[in-house]
This record gives structure tokens, C-alpha cells and sequence, in this order.
């Protein structure tokens, strides 16, 4: 099993953009993004039951974490 050890620090670097600051703003709409959706999955999903609202919370999560995602990089440009 490799560790983060064993990878090159250009790894990283390219995680986080050329200035370490074009891709925090993508990156922060889109946590926001993913936590409401999460959260209205959630809000929807309860109605059924406990597992639906954590199927439906994960979905949402992902798809406001899409849609975050692309609206802080459309903003940034």
C-alpha cells in the first residue's frame, strides 16, 4: 500500500491550481454547494424514512457539489 509519502509534491501542487488561489473559490462553492444539497436531500428523503433521506442527502450532495463546482468556475473567469 502507498502513503501520501510516496507522492511527488507536484501532486499536490496541481490539486490546488498554478497560484494556490484560482481553484479555493470553486472549491469552497462547492462544499457550500454540496452541504445544502445535502441538506435538502436530506429534508426530502426524510419523508420516507431514515436510509431514503441518507440515499437521497447523498445525491444532492453530490450534485450541489457539481453545481457549485461549475458556478465558482464560471465567476472565476
Amino acid at each position: 500500500m502507498i502513503g501520501y509519502g510516496a507522492l511527488p509534491h507536484r501532486a499536490f501542487a496541481r490539486l490546488s491550481g498554478n497560484d494556490g488561489t484560482r481553484e479555493s473559490m470553486s472549491k469552497l462553492l462547492a462544499f457550500a454547494g454540496a452541504t445544502v444539497g445535502g441538506y435538502a436531500g436530506w429534508a426530502l428523503g426524510a419523508y420516507i424514512g431514515t436510509f431514503t433521506a441518507i440515499l437521497v442527502s447523498l445525491v444532492g450532495s453530490g450534485v450541489g457539489a457539481y453545481y457549485g463546482r461549475r458556478f465558482g468556475r464560471q465567476y472565476e473567469a
